[in-house]
């Protein structure tokens, strides 16, 4: 059994009623039984942007900014070391 989008639907069956009707998904047939329309979407935060936790989300940024640090400035302090001449010598 299977209750598809309001858009899913649509785009499967067209115009015709998809109540009743089989569709595949992952080599398995399901029977179709509901159409879910904007309102229960909105009701269930179907389309919404999914929680994060906060710990997660500084452990990102600090990640990224340590990462961003280290591969910044290792480069910088090398370049520093050399003489300007060589450094900036192309062949």
């Amino acid at each position: 059994m299977a209750v598809l989008g309001q858009a899913a639907a649509a785009s499967l069956f067209g115009t015709d009623e998809a109540v009743g009707r089989h569709v595949k998904v992952n080599q398995q047939w399901f029977r179709v039984i509901g159409v879910a329309g904007p309102q229960l979407a909105a009701q269930t935060d179907m389309g919404g942007l999914p929680a994060q936790d906060r710990n997660n989300v500084f452990l990102a940024f600090f990640v990224s900014a340590s990462v961003g640090i280290i591969f910044g400035v290792y480069p910088a302090v090398r370049a520093s070391s050399l003489d300007p001449v060589y450094a900036l010598h192309y062949e």
